[in-house]
């Protein structure tokens, strides 16, 4: 057994209700998961981002200095959630250029 077949034996887990998304058979399909998840990480990580800056802006109750700092956690936190949607997009134009099909950069 090897690398690829473990990792598809781990990540190719399905139920009756689910079909497997993808395979990870080459080097570009685990390449795809990794981007993947790194996308996923930064999405979630910016509305946790946003979460955090209204609760700021709640709490600050007027004060200008906390309504600064609570306004530049939402910017940057806003600024990483376009960025990530941006490298979905980025990545689904590369894979397409360079004709990587690993089922998952859909």
């Amino acid at each position: 057994m090897n690398t690829f077949d473990l990792l598809n034996t781990i990540l190719g887990k399905t139920d009756s209700n689910y079909t497997k998304v993808g395979s990870i058979d080459s080097v570009s399909g685990m390449f795809a998961v990794a981007i993947n998840v790194l996308i996923g990480v930064t999405f979630a990580i910016s509305l946790v981002g946003i979460a955090y800056a209204f609760v700021q802006h709640i709490i600050s109750m007027g004060d200008k200095d906390a309504l600064k700092t609570a306004q530049k956690a939402l910017t940057w936190s806003v600024i990483a959630m376009v960025l990530s949607l941006i490298a979905v997009a980025l990545k689904r134009i590369i894979f397409n250029l360079i004709g990587v099909d690993t089922g998952l950069n859909k």
